[in-house]
């Protein structure tokens, strides 16, 4: 199989699908996995995962499903096939991106939205669009097969209109901005996954471009990442320090806002906390609260 990864995740959603709305009464398997930012308190941090599990409606999932779908070729092509396998990361930095696309995006998305139930597995599509996008304008920008060149761009080109697609869609949503915000943190979580990590790309290490850098000896040549031209180069060190700083500012924010600016949320999370044990009236009415939106939503 040359995307178990991606293909394991996709079973797993739709196992997930079915836990949540075919035995919702036996086993509250939304409680569990749910991402509702006032958990972070109770240190349930599982949940910045497993919330990619849960999808309010068929079509949810089937959207979700198709993208996931879209994004094979970052992980492997079947070799043999004919399909170009310079861009792709191998399971291990697929996974790697997409667990990072899933928990930033749904943490960047909490503080502007603190009391927002978050399910779905779309920021890590996005996520694995950024991955795919910073691969894409990465071997473009170093030349690295000519021949290939039309072929990168299209590729670019469809990543960015399946998420302008999705972006439009969600802001057609009364809760749109909520995810959009999610899903756009989740595009830079994978992007910059890329520039920090610096996985093989094909097999192969990420190309760099010779270019001219001032230090304190005055100019120097260095080695630097070019996206999509060598105009837009700079030093490799740089830009992983600017990634990485990208990556620490959304977190540091998520938990300022969590345990600062909304210190007034008990860790109970109405109910919905594992770990923290709030008044038995909050969690029957969060239950209620969670059956009814059920009912609305069939």
């Amino acid at each position: 199989i040359a995307c178990p990864t991606l293909l394991a995740f996709c079973f797993a959603a739709v196992l997930g699908f079915i836990l949540q709305h075919c035995f919702q009464r036996l086993f509250s398997f939304q409680r569990f996995c749910v991402f509702y930012p006032p958990t972070l308190k109770a240190f349930e941090v599982w949940r910045l995962w497993t919330h990619t599990l849960l999808h309010s409606d068929l079509g949810h999932l089937a959207v979700n499903l198709l993208h996931i779908l879209n994004t094979l070729d970052l992980e492997g092509v079947v070799i043999g096939s004919g399909y170009p396998g310079s861009y792709t990361l191998g399971s291990l930095h697929t996974g790697r991106a997409a667990a990072l696309a899933a928990a930033y995006g749904a943490l960047v998305g909490s503080v502007s939205s603190f009391g927002a139930m978050f399910e779905g597995a779309s920021a890590m599509c996005f996520g694995l669009d950024g991955a795919l996008f910073a691969v894409c304008g990465l071997l473009l920008g170093a030349n690295v097969d000519p021949s290939l060149r039309g072929f990168l761009e299209v590729r670019g080109l469809y990543v960015a209109i399946h998420m302008g697609i999705d972006i439009m869609r969600g802001c057609s949503s009364p809760y749109g901005t909520i995810g959009n915000v999610s899903h756009l943190a989740g595009f830079v979580g994978g992007f910059c996954y890329v520039l920090v990590v610096l996985p093989e790309i094909g097999g192969r290490p990420v190309p760099t471009v010779p270019c001219l850098r001032k230090k304190h000896s005055g100019w120097n040549e260095d080695r630097c990442l070019a996206f999509f031209s060598r105009e837009y180069s700079a030093g490799v060190d740089e830009v992983q320090n600017y990634a990485l700083g990208i990556l620490g500012l959304g977190i540091a924010l998520a938990l300022l806002n969590a345990f600062v600016c909304q210190r007034q949320h008990h860790a109970s999370a109405d109910g919905y906390s594992i770990f923290v044990k709030g008044p038995d009236h909050v969690f029957e009415q969060a239950v209620a609260r969670t059956l009814r939106e059920f009912r609305e939503r069939e």
